[in-house]
């Protein structure tokens, strides 16, 4: 794992050309008939290669290669790959947020289909993965339009059978809208919501988001390969 992170993080460093030979050669190499763990670690040095360079690996060259990598990643079977492509797609989504201020939708809706998934594990990565995007006060918030989807699969999981899953979801929609700065995005995304989401939302929030909201959030870190 500490590997895999090392050679993302060098992606930042290497020229043009050692770039690209690492990527097509090791990173993007095609997986057909590869082993699952190594699959595993291509998937990680992928995620922080797109954490630390984004600016180089998501240029018209590689873009293209480097989403379907990732959304190839976070539907796989072996869930250590499927974790990986999770996080992968957070850290694309907050390069988006703040170089485009709006993310693909294609991203979006991986993310919705990782927060209904059937594994716990699956479900519990993509909510703390997702809190970390949005925690930020200085990331852009999101429209509307995209948070609905991602909001809707999170007030479900606050009722999940999984206690784990269930209290992060709370922290997740208080990073998603934002409300530690205000209440602004939270009745923006309320004015396109359904009844029943509102109602489920408003409950929520008067029982548990407004004081999870007036506490300082974490500085935990989703980038599992730091060693500490």
């Amino acid at each position: 794992m500490s590997s895999a992170g090392c050679i993302g993080e060098l992606c930042a460093f290497l020229s043009d050309e050692e770039l690209k030979s690492v990527l097509l050669q090791h990173v993007l190499a095609d997986i057909s008939g590869v082993d699952w763990m190594v699959r595993h670690g291509r998937s990680m040095a992928l995620a922080i290669a797109v954490k630390s360079a984004p600016g180089q690996l998501c240029v018209e060259e590689y873009s293209a290669t480097v989403t379907e990598a990732i959304l190839a990643s976070a539907i796989a079977d072996r869930i250590p790959i499927a974790t990986s492509g999770i996080r992968a797609m957070g850290y694309l989504m907050k390069h988006q947020l703040k170089t485009e201020g709006s993310v693909s939708q294609r991203i979006v809706t991986q993310f919705v289909k990782c927060l209904q998934n059937q594994s716990s594990d699956i479900r519990l990565v993509s909510e703390r993965v997702l809190w970390w995007v949005f925690k930020d006060p200085a990331t852009p918030p999101l429209d509307a339009s995209l948070i609905k989807p991602m909001l809707k699969s999170l007030l479900d999981n606050t009722k999940d059978k999984n206690t784990t899953v269930r209290a992060q979801s709370e922290h997740t929609i208080v990073s998603l809208l934002q409300l530690r700065q205000g209440e602004k995005t939270m009745q923006s995304v309320i004015a396109i919501l359904d009844s029943a989401s509102t109602d489920l939302l408003s409950d929520c929030h008067r029982r548990s988001l407004k004081k999870i909201a007036s506490l300082p959030d974490s500085n935990e870190e989703i980038d599992d390969t730091i060693l500490t």
